[in-house]
């Protein structure tokens, strides 16, 4: 039988261990739920105006300052996309980074158990 410090050693890493599975459940639950809005708000902001056609395409043109508003509104939208997928895909980077991380440090636990 161990003494008392090998057993408070022992306690202590357990719940070390604990606690990081516990952070990358989060972290991976966080990243599940990232996916989902970013999902979401393709949907909600890209597809809607992706099918209207400016310029023609539909076969008549927007007429006046409607088709230039119109245009430069889509041009926004796109644009302010395209950088929020970025920004996207550069957080859900660091989370995946940060999983990682902490599964190196359970793995370190692990051995030394």
């Amino acid at each position: 039988m161990g003494n008392k410090q090998d057993i408070e050693e022992e306690k202590s890493s357990e719940d070390k261990k604990q606690a990081l599975e516990a952070l990358s459940r989060d972290l991976q639950e966080l990243l599940q739920d990232l996916e989902s809005e970013d999902g979401k708000m393709r949907e909600g902001a890209l597809d809607p105006i992706s099918k209207y056609k400016l310029g023609g395409e539909s076969g008549a043109d927007w007429l006046g300052a409607n088709f230039t508003k119109a245009g430069e509104n889509k041009q926004t939208i796109a644009t302010n996309m395209s950088n929020y997928a970025g920004e996207i895909a550069a957080l859900e980077s660091e989370i995946q980074g940060a999983i990682q991380e902490l599964e190196e440090a359970i793995a370190s636990c692990d051995e030394e158990e």
